[in-house]
C-alpha cells in the first residue's frame, strides 16, 4: 500500500499507511439511517412521505460527500505503540504493541477521528469463527487452513520486523 504524508501535533511529517476502498464491498449508503424519518417532530411538520424523501436526499448527499472525502483522504492504519509517550491522539500509549488505530478523516480538523482495533482480538475472532466446542481447537478443515495461512503470514511479518532491527 502506498504511504501518504500526515502531520503530527508538532506539524512534523509522518509516513502513515494509506488504506484503500475495497471495490467489491458496498459503497457508503446512509439512506437507511433514518434521516428526517426518526425525529417525530420533522414527520409531524412535513408528513411521512415528504420527510422520508428529504431524509433520503440528505443521506444520499452526505454519503456522496463522505465517499469523495475518503477518496481524497483515505483512512489510515498504524501502530500507536510507536509514539512511546502517548497514543498520538492525546491519550496514554497502548500497553499492547500490536494495537492498531484506524484514523478516519471525519473530525473537521488536522486530527482524525480514530478507532482502535486489537490485532489479538482480530485473531481471536478468526479462531472463534471456526472453533468447535469449548476447548478452543479449530477442527474444521477450512478453518485450520485459514488459521494456518494467517499464522504463517503473521510469522513472516514478525520476521520482517526482527530483520529490520539486525
Amino acid at each position: 500500500m502506498p504511504a501518504f504524508v500526515h502531520l503530527d501535533a508538532n506539524r512534523e511529517e509522518l509516513n502513515m499507511t494509506e488504506m484503500h476502498f475495497v471495490e467489491t464491498s458496498e459503497p457508503i449508503d446512509l439512506t437507511t439511517w433514518g434521516f428526517a424519518t426518526e425525529p417525530s417532530h420533522i414527520i409531524e411538520l412535513l408528513g411521512d412521505d415528504f420527510a422520508e424523501k428529504i431524509g433520503k436526499g440528505i443521506a444520499k448527499q452526505i454519503g456522496d460527500i463522505l465517499t469523495e472525502q475518503f477518496k481524497e483522504t483515505p483512512p489510515n492504519l498504524y501502530f500507536p505503540f510507536e509514539w512511546e509517550d502517548s497514543d498520538g491522539h492525546g491519550g496514554p500509549p497502548p500497553s499492547d504493541p500490536a494495537m492498531l488505530y484506524v484514523e478516519l478523516p471525519l473530525s473537521g480538523n488536522d486530527d482524525s477521528c480514530c478507532f482502535a482495533c486489537s490485532l489479538e482480538a482480530a485473531v481471536d475472532n478468526v479462531i472463534d469463527l471456526y472453533r468447535a466446542g469449548g476447548d478452543g481447537q479449530v477442527e474444521d478443515e477450512k478453518g485450520r487452513a485459514v488459521c494456518t495461512q494467517i499464522a504463517t503470514r503473521l510469522r513472516e511479518l514478525a520476521q520482517k520486523l526482527e530483520d529490520a532491527c539486525t
